[in-house]
């Protein structure tokens, strides 16, 4: 591997995303590279860097401009995902990031990186949660809740579920339409976990607005995440000695204050998990219900095998997953020592950044990656993650999925999308054509969900 000296410099030409260098140890060399300006919280640039370079990346050629934040990544990523997959890693001018499969799980499964960046433009507010976290600090946190959340103890909670999920769909039958991401996607996940929690269901609505600003921690606006996932956690802070008293047996809440009472758990950091596991366990769940049945109608041959075999609607969810992945990136890590990936070398102390996402259409893992195929052996997708860091709650989110597709195409047989309806509240927020009456999905990071979805029967 021929590596170029450490003081090699990246020269920023401002906006123009050529970085040319030059190798004094082997004559003078110039090249070319084209760097990606944002992918997801990425924004900003350095002058200058200092790190190791593979002939393999001097040879790259030339690749056109791609920022992820445009309007057309957005309502259709797929696109972009291929050109990040046939790039293979690269550094940005900020992050190295990683889009291939086994590139994404060399990542996943290395406990070397640490998630305590303090580099990522966060908000303060969300530092010291479990997402944040390393061993042996994220150990600790995640036993405390992790037994509740096994597929086991997952099977004792469908009945509640079922229930929630009934209520919701007969609120809105008689209607023969709904706008499905905010009378029912969004409603449910928040309904099952508050409830988890020891929250009041008359306060479900009150908490359910924090919960959906939660996601603004990764966007563009940190003032006001911070003060509305302050507002969260002052909350669970007056409340919580209340709810542990109420906490019913076997419920989450009362494993997390038994973690609490056996020390494992200190009370801010319990209210720390209350206000992540209620706000990430709703935006995860929500994303899933609405891309996974916008796909569901858009595959019409899928959905009638589905509703003459519900029992493909396991699998199906975990195409739905792959497909269009509810956590399009991991959050971002930062190298302890140096790390290579393909014969290149990450230094060490250096940003890096997963694409969970495109490794799911990662044609070397998965054959046809653009086509939705319920039968499809997903084996090995990253939409909760991997490792240490797996998601929590996956168990959980699988199983909200099961009953709401289940449910939905019970009571519903005729179900299919609204292209005639549009509620007065995105019909006010239209600009031009770029919305579409039936659905049109949000224009932000890091989640992948709907904005809205319009639905009859």
């Amino acid at each position: 591997m021929k590596v170029l000296p450490t003081s090699t410099c990246f020269k920023n030409l401002y906006r123009q995303f050529h970085v040319q260098f030059t190798s004094g140890q082997y004559g003078e060399r110039e090249g070319k590279y084209i760097c990606i300006e944002q992918v997801g919280v990425i924004s900003t640039w350095e002058s200058t860097f200092t790190g190791v370079l593979t002939s393999k990346m001097i040879q790259q050629p030339e690749k056109e401009v791609i920022n992820v934040n445009e309007r057309l990544h957005l309502q259709d990523p797929a696109p972009l995902y291929d050109r990040l997959l046939k790039r293979g890693p690269f550094f940005n001018g900020t992050h190295w990031i990683l889009t291939r499969h086994a590139h994404v799980n060399a990542l996943l499964r290395n406990q070397a990186p640490s998630k305590r960046t303090g580099n990522e433009p966060l908000a303060n507010s969300l530092r010291k949660n479990i997402l944040f976290k390393d061993p042996p600090d994220h150990t600790r946190h995640r036993a405390a809740a992790q037994e509740f959340f096994s597929p086991r103890s997952m099977l004792l909670e469908e009945e509640t579920i079922t229930e929630v999920a009934t209520r919701l769909i007969a609120s809105v039958k008689e209607k023969r339409r709904m706008e499905f991401i905010s009378e029912f996607a969004s409603r449910l996940p928040v309904a099952i976990v508050a409830d988890y929690l020891g929250v009041p269901e008359d306060k479900h609505d009150f908490l359910f607005g924090f919960a959906r600003q939660f996601i603004f921690e990764f966007s563009n606006d940190p003032e006001m995440s911070d003060r509305g996932v302050s507002e969260l956690r002052s909350y669970f802070t007056l409340n919580i000695d209340e709810f542990m008293r109420k906490a019913s047996p076997g419920k989450l809440l009362e494993k997390l204050a038994e973690g609490h009472r056996n020390g494992m758990l200190a009370k801010e950091e319990l209210i720390e998990m209350c206000v992540f596991l209620f706000a990430a366990g709703s935006e995860t769940s929500g994303c899933l219900l609405g891309s996974g049945l916008l796909t569901l109608l858009q595959h019409p041959e899928s959905l009638e095998a589905i509703r003459n075999n519900p029992n493909l609607i396991p699998n199906a969810i975990e195409e739905m997953l792959r497909y269009e992945s509810p956590v399009p990136m991991t959050t971002m890590r930062s190298t302890t020592e140096p790390m290579e990936i393909d014969g290149l070398v990450i230094p060490e102390g250096r940003p890096v950044i997963g694409i969970l996402a495109a490794a799911n259409r990662d044609p070397e893992k998965f054959p046809n990656p653009g086509v939705f195929d319920i039968h499809r052996n997903t084996t090995g997708h990253f939409s909760f993650g991997g490792g240490i860091h797996y998601c929590l709650g996956a168990s959980l989110v699988r199983l909200e999925a099961k009953v709401t597709f289940r449910i939905l195409f019970e009571q519903l047989p005729d179900l299919r999308l609204d292209n005639g309806h549009l509620p007065g509240r995105w019909l006010r927020s239209m600009s031009g054509s770029n919305k579409g009456f039936a659905f049109h999905w949000r224009e932000r990071v890091p989640t992948r969900g709907l904005e809205y979805l319009n639905l009859k029967w």
